[in-house]
């Protein structure tokens, strides 16, 4: 309740030889994107759950808006 949103996040990285999959799990936006690419590149496949993103005042925390996935990705 008071850890400021800093723990109990989790996504997984599948890598085989078809390549990398990445699922990011319930993830709000940040720079950890950055490091899962640049630990596991190529990503062949992620995948990045909408959740409930609305209203963005209390939700960008912890839920990225679709605009925010297409920037993850782009």
């Amino acid at each position: 309740m008071f850890d400021s949103d800093a723990t109990l996040w989790l996504g997984f990285i599948v890598e085989s030889s078809a390549g990398t999959v990445y699922f990011a799990g319930d993830s709000g936006f940040g720079s950890h994107f950055q490091a899962v690419v640049e630990r596991f590149a190529p990503i062949r496949l992620a995948l990045l759950p909408i959740g409930a993103y609305l209203p963005r005042w209390i939700m960008k925390e912890i839920h990225m808006s679709p605009a925010e996935k297409v920037s993850v990705i782009a």
